[in-house]
């Protein structure tokens, strides 16, 4: 048996032994850790597997047997550390790194992995400091900025006959049917009146269609993202000095010294379709945008470190 026919084989076992149970109780059971034994969703075993296809490419191309199972822990890590040298995230990497424990039994195995933290994480955020960032203006950026959906799962599949005003016609939302996690729910759009106007305009042109096609596609909708984050923080967000202690949140780490509302941020979260304030701390309120915005009448409505 070769290594790549060795690692589909226990993934597609994990995946029949998990398939449609619940995550949240297989953690409870297992004192709140993932199960090693189990794969829950398609998504994932798909995800899984195609790594698993990719490991053992790189190991054809550094010539190594097909069926000598000799030292894979270092072979993993020679393959993760040549992740690294392609400057692939700290993120992508760690997720490579869980597939390829549970595609060949290494769940005690401790790999030498970037970290996660928020300043490792600049690819992505570098992209608003580019020229001509802000003044991009495609109807699925557009779309993208004013609704903050993720590219593959809800901006690709979002139909006009998912669009439908609320209180009273005053606010335009999008129903996301299927979002990850298989959850579904509903996108308030925050946009200047020219964007919310162009978008009704491409609701009505592709009536009982998908709204963008596969090639209007932006090729990443994390920037975008978080500037909806922004968006939804700046409309329910109220002047920092006004709120008492106990209702600010206080970044630490690379971003110690900002302060935000944590209820204007709990809606920002939800409306990303997160549940808790780490989250979008974390991953969505860059000092990059946020600077933007220091000058601006949003400025009052957090606060951050003098430079």
């Amino acid at each position: 048996m070769t290594i790549l026919e060795f690692g589909t084989m226990n993934l597609r076992d994990k995946k029949s032994r998990g398939y449609g149970r619940s995550k949240h109780r297989a953690k409870q059971k297992n004192n709140g850790k993932t199960d090693p034994t189990m794969i829950h969703t398609s998504e994932t075993y798909k995800k899984y597997k195609g790594i698993t296809i990719l490991f053992c490419r790189f190991l054809d191309s550094m010539h190594y047997s097909k069926t000598d199972f000799s030292g894979l822990k270092e072979k993993v890590q020679l393959f993760l550390n040549s992740l690294q040298a392609q400057k692939y995230s700290p993120c992508t990497i760690c997720s490579y790194a869980s597939a390829l424990k549970k595609a060949y039994d290494l769940h005690n195995v401790k790999f030498d992995l970037p970290s996660c933290s928020r300043e490792n994480i600049t690819k992505v955020r570098e992209l608003v400091l580019e020229d001509g960032y802000w003044e991009e203006q495609s109807i699925a950026i557009i779309l993208a900025r004013c609704t903050g959906l993720r590219r593959r799962k809800e901006l690709a599949v979002l139909r006009s006959d998912d669009c439908f005003t609320r209180f009273s016609g005053k606010r335009l939302s999008f129903r996301v049917r299927q979002g990850k996690g298989g959850k579904a729910r509903y996108v308030d759009v925050f946009g200047s009146e020219m964007e919310i106007s162009a978008i009704l305009a491409l609701v009505k042109e592709r009536k009982d269609q998908t709204l963008l096609l596969a090639k209007e596609l932006p090729r990443q909708t994390m920037t975008y993202r978080a500037e909806y984050a922004l968006r939804v923080y700046f409309r329910f967000a109220r002047p920092i000095d006004s709120l008492k202690h106990k209702e600010k949140y206080f970044c630490r780490s690379d971003m110690k010294g900002f302060v935000f509302d944590r209820a204007a941020m709990l809606h920002a979260s939800r409306a990303l379709g997160h549940n808790r304030l780490n989250v979008i701390a974390k991953s969505y309120l860059w000092p990059e945008m946020l600077r933007h915005f220091v000058d601006s009448p949003e400025g009052c409505l957090f606060s951050m470190p003098e430079a």
